[in-house]
């Protein structure tokens, strides 16, 4: 039967990776793989986001998982394997005008995967980026 652990808290806080995967840990002895994804920031066209809203984006979506990754990386190394699996937008390869903050967020979090991936290729730890397409939602609509 498949075993679950709730840990609450808030991604966005540079402390909570570390605590989810000592959490995984403590239940399991090891972290075999990780599933980083966060939900969207605000709308926003490039020209008109200021700086606090950038910071924001790129922490939520960018940094929170590269933190889940980097907590977990060593982990991965004591067992010689591990998969860090990213999830983003399609924004990545084609900026979508009104969703700025996560085009910017997320294709920092894309160059981050790219060389992470050359980083761990050795290890026997694998670093995929998944960019999912466009969806029918309330977001995307402007509703």
């Amino acid at each position: 039967m498949p075993d679950a652990i709730v840990v609450p808290g808030d991604i966005t806080d540079p402390a909570v990776p570390e605590q989810l995967v000592e959490a995984a840990v403590a239940r399991w002895g090891r972290v075999d793989i990780i599933v980083a994804n966060t939900g969207g920031p605000p709308t926003g066209r490039a020209l008109d986001v200021d700086d606090d809203q950038i910071l924001a984006a790129v922490n939520a979506n960018m940094l929170a998982s590269i933190r889940l990754a980097r907590a977990a990386v060593p982990h991965m190394r004591r067992e010689h394997w591990g998969r860090i699996c990213l999830i983003a937008s399609a924004s990545v390869r084609q900026p979508i005008p009104d969703l700025a903050l996560s085009s910017i967020a997320r294709t920092g979090l894309w160059a981050w995967a790219k060389t992470a991936a050359q980083d761990l290729a050795g290890e026997g730890i694998t670093v995929n980026f998944a960019a999912p397409g466009l969806h029918a939602t309330d977001r995307l609509s402007g509703a």
